[in-house]
């Protein structure tokens, strides 16, 4: 079974806000949906983060290398498509493009052995998932009436992430979390994506601390923690002690950096 063509469709009309600054609009068009067809009708289908322009313009770099490929051996065509962009570039909307298409070659490999992909790619361990609502942070009463909305539609865990959070101070950013906590009660699971929070590169295991201290306390209705020694304390022995070494280490990289910059 050969590839034959690729058909590109970007999605547009219904893209929510994703918290960037000034939001996005709904005809906005940041992904893309990736087809990889086959001489012998079968399709496979991936996905892209990233504008349809952009993948066509990788698409055309990508393009010679995979008509004629076979299309059940994804690992080994997706590997070409990496090593062959060496000399081009290999990352950003590129390497989306490879990604989309790699997801695509995957479908067609299930399909091809009527088989899951999970279990091609090495076994299905659970049969059963939580899902989670995915929320923009907000200021506290909008963030409030989302997570009521949220809790509503049934979500036993929700993901917050962006706006305001890390972009102010840490009381913000604590009572951020207090309002979760107290708007979705003591049985919903909270996580907080701090994407984008600003801030140096040297200031990361601080950020560490304002996003996890806050939110660690508030899932176990405790007070702020003041030491990341206490990790373990919240967090379990295991997790905290692995919250503590990322901290150790983050704060090795600040010292070590803060000396190559006195050196110059």
């Amino acid at each position: 079974m050969k590839i034959i063509n690729l058909r590109i469709t970007g999605l547009s009309g219904g893209t929510v806000d994703g918290g960037w600054p000034g939001g996005m609009k709904p005809e906005e068009d940041i992904n893309t949906v990736v087809e990889v067809l086959t001489d012998e009708g079968l399709t496979g289908i991936g996905s892209a983060m990233t504008s349809k322009a952009l993948i066509e313009a990788a698409i055309q770099l990508l393009r010679p290398l995979l008509i004629g490929e076979r299309a059940d051996e994804p690992a080994r065509v997706s590997e070409k498509l990496r090593q062959s962009m060496f000399w081009q570039g290999r990352g950003g909307a590129v390497e989306h493009a490879i990604s989309g298409i790699d997801i695509a070659l995957w479908d067609l490999m299930g399909k091809i052995c009527n088989q899951p992909v999970s279990r091609l790619l090495g076994g299905r361990y659970r049969a059963r998932i939580k899902p989670y609502g995915s929320i923009l942070f907000d200021e506290p009463a909008k963030l409030r009436e989302s997570l009521h909305e949220t809790v509503a539609r049934g979500f036993k865990a929700i993901k917050l992430g962006w706006r305001p959070f890390g972009r102010g101070d840490r009381a913000s950013d604590e009572l951020l979390i207090r309002t979760a906590r107290d708007a979705v009660g003591p049985n919903v699971e909270l996580m907080v994506d701090a994407g984008g929070s600003e801030g140096p590169a040297s200031g990361r295991h601080r950020r560490l601390c304002r996003t996890s201290t806050p939110c660690a306390a508030a899932h176990r209705g405790r007070g702020s923690l003041d030491s990341p020694s206490n990790f373990s304390a919240v967090f379990g022995t295991e997790r905290g002690r692995y919250y503590t070494t990322r901290l150790h280490e983050m704060r090795r990289f600040d010292r070590g950096l803060a000396h190559r910059l006195d050196g110059l």
